[in-house]
């Protein structure tokens, strides 16, 4: 791939992130004190949970910076997606719905459900401050500007305004011939070769062809559940981008403008502490990177709610 056709096919919003989740704690100077961690950019929480799942007892405040409010406006649902109590959603429940949401253009209609629940949520939280203390005490959005708190209430509204149209498949086919041009005739072809020369050859080789086409075909990077269909647009991964409208004008225009090329395997799907995933038969990976990503969210969200000293502290986003 061409830099400029990967810059391209990358978008211009971040919704997963392009490295491993780390613990960030083994890179502090002193591991007994209160940490205070800023991440800029990071595209998602995979750091985040990461940190706090390896580290219970420990006192973590996390500052985040986004350049755009939507990429925001994921971290928030997602967080509330890994504080869910167990009683009201099992594990394997509870990883579904985060892969679904994290990682699909096309999500269940489960997830869908949450979606829309939690959009209501999310509105009263960035609005009442003190409805976001009683509802996420975990969260502080004081460092929030006035207009970004309008732009993030825009934004939970347009993921429950199903009126207003997301065709996110039209969308996502769309970008994908802009990117490929030529080769997109041929595309089954240059999956193949985008994810040997771009992933493979770069250590991302528990990525399977499989599923590495679905995602480029679809955007649906995770399968569902048993007896369960991808049918409803994942509204989180919508965002506004301004182009020019030809004329001389220009205008905000929604739609999907993140990453075609890469996927959400990386950040979950590629390193993991269970040895036995991580096994090769005849020189090949013997799990995918979803079988991986699977574990490694149980496993995250295993730690964080067995352990009663494991606790989200303060999340400050701006």
């Amino acid at each position: 791939m061409e830099s400029g056709n990967q810059k391209a096919g990358l978008g211009s919003i971040q919704w997963w992130g392009f490295s491993p989740a780390t613990d960030l704690v083994q890179y502090a100077p002193k591991r007994d004190q209160e940490l205070n961690v800023l991440l800029v950019g990071p595209g998602d929480i995979r750091h985040l949970l990461r940190t706090i799942s390896e580290n219970p007892g420990s006192k973590i405040n996390f500052y985040i910076y986004e350049p755009q409010v939507e990429s925001i406006a994921r971290h928030l649902l997602l967080l509330l997606v890994a504080s869910e109590p167990t009683g009201a959603y099992s594990l394997q429940n509870k990883t579904a719905l985060y892969l679904d949401i994290f990682g699909n253009t096309l999500i269940r209609p489960a997830s869908q459900s949450y979606l829309l629940q939690k959009s209501r949520v999310l509105s009263e939280m960035v609005t009442d401050f003190s409805y976001c203390k009683k509802r996420a005490s975990f969260v502080e959005l004081d460092r929030l500007k006035f207009k970004d708190r309008d732009l993030l209430d825009d934004q939970f509204v347009f993921w429950r305004a199903l009126k207003d149209k997301f065709m996110v498949s039209q969308q996502w086919d769309i970008r994908q011939r802009q990117y490929m041009g030529s080769r997109y005739d041929a595309r089954e072809g240059a999956y193949d070769w985008d994810l040997q020369m771009a992933l493979h050859d770069r250590g991302a080789k528990t990525i399977m062809k499989h599923e590495y086409k679905s995602f480029r075909s679809s955007g649906v990077s995770f399968s569902p559940e048993e007896n369960e269909n991808h049918e409803s647009p994942n509204r989180s991964l919508s965002s506004s981008k301004v182009m020019g409208d030809g004329r001389g004008d220009k205008n905000a225009y929604r739609g999907y403008w993140g990453d075609v090329v890469v996927g959400p395997y990386i950040t979950h799907g590629l390193e993991t502490d269970n040895r036995e995933l991580t096994k090769l038969v005849n020189g090949r990976p013997s799990n995918s990177s979803e079988m991986i990503a699977k574990y490694n969210i149980n496993e995250l969200l295993t730690k964080i709610h067995s352990s009663q000293s494991c606790k989200f502290e303060n999340f400050s986003l701006s």
